[in-house]
């Protein structure tokens, strides 16, 4: 999958595999407090590995690593871990 952080959207709107991702974590966003938050709908309900949420604090995606609540998120792009669920 593309870096969605650097991806040239202008020149990639035909990409499915992008629109896809795109569109999926758009519907898919929460905040820092959820993503970080043990307890939270975005941790505890419908989590996989490779779930793709947009954080609508910080405007960047990023993907849980599994689907356990206390699973951590990374970066989407850099695969740097930002929110640990605790």
């Amino acid at each position: 999958m593309p870096d969605l952080n650097t991806y040239n959207l202008t020149k990639s709107l035909g990409d499915p595999t992008l629109k896809a991702a795109v569109g999926t974590a758009m519907r898919n966003n929460s905040t820092t407090a959820n993503l970080t938050n043990l307890g939270s709908t975005v941790n505890t309900v419908g989590k996989y590995a490779g779930k793709i949420v947009y954080n609508t604090d910080t405007n960047v995606l990023v993907v849980a690593e599994g689907g356990q609540p206390g699973s951590i998120w990374r970066n989407s792009g850099t695969g740097v871990p930002v929110h640990s669920p605790a």
